[in-house]
């Protein structure tokens, strides 16, 4: 049986994820998972508006008290999802600065000063020129670098693919994907396979095997294996088959952080 590793997952202090702290440790205790990081989002647009800090303070606390309620039984580590924390890098400092994390993932889901990709307008038109922006933007937080993983890439092909059924050429993006894998192993990040989705309209992980194969070919070996579950039924989907994934690729192990120090699983 396979070691099973959560990296990526939300409680009710995301204002889009429904279950408590406690009901995604018993699930993954019921699913035989090992070891579980919570990291809810902190989205710097949101800071403000939806009390993030407020919520953030609750879901450590949280975290930290199943951390010695589970103990024994379950790992509970303390994470967080900065999201686009360059928008506003004050906020993403006093962020990083509230807890001890175990892992802080980088995501973006969106463009400076416009709402999540969920919301793509309708006719969308050409994607490849708001793919374009995407892709420098999720560099500039890659050189920025204040983070242990990088989230979901290729997040936007839910909605432009999955939801909207328009075709991307996403090898007119290999140089851009390229520059990204080069530096997150310059800078000794890890890139997150995100298996949410496979259980999508778009069907693929994020990002998908030809990319996966292409940062293992220039010299990626830090790879987090995530669900980005937002309930506790959700709990692990897929971590076995991003697994069997990574191993197809060429990797020789996952990893996952503890005290944003990367903890190596053999696959």
């Amino acid at each position: 049986m396979q070691t099973i590793v959560e990296t990526h997952m939300h409680t009710h202090h995301s204002p889009d994820a429904v279950d408590t702290v406690d009901a995604i440790c018993r699930a993954a205790l019921a699913k035989g998972l090992r070891t579980v990081t919570i990291t809810d989002h902190c989205d710097m647009d949101l800071w403000d508006k939806q009390g993030t800090q407020y919520t953030l303070r609750q879901s450590i606390e949280e975290t930290r008290a199943a951390a010695e309620r589970y103990r024994g039984r379950l790992e509970v580590l303390t994470g967080i999802e900065l999201g686009e924390p360059l928008d506003s890098p004050d906020r993403g400092a006093r962020a990083l600065a509230m807890a001890d994390y175990d892992l802080v993932i980088c995501s973006i889901h969106s463009e400076p000063g416009l709402g999540d990709y969920y919301y793509l307008p309708d006719p969308l038109g050409d994607p490849h020129p708001l793919l374009e922006r995407y892709f420098r933007f999720v560099l500039r937080h890659v050189e920025w670098g204040r983070f242990d993983t990088l989230a979901h890439l290729t997040y936007p092909l839910r909605y432009i693919v999955g939801d909207r059924g328009i075709p991307v050429d996403l090898r007119r993006f290999d140089d851009h994907c390229d520059a990204i894998f080069r530096a997150l192993i310059e800078k000794g990040i890890a890139l997150e396979l995100n298996t949410s989705g496979w259980f999508q309209r778009y069907g693929r992980s994020l990002p998908d095997e030809r990319l996966l194969r292409r940062y293992r070919e220039l010299g990626g070996e830090l790879l987090t294996i995530g669900s980005d579950a937002h309930r506790a039924g959700d709990v692990g989907r897929g971590i076995e088959r991003g697994q069997a994934l990574a191993r197809a690729v060429g990797f020789t192990h996952f990893v996952y952080y503890r005290g944003r120090q990367p903890v190596r699983v053999a696959l």
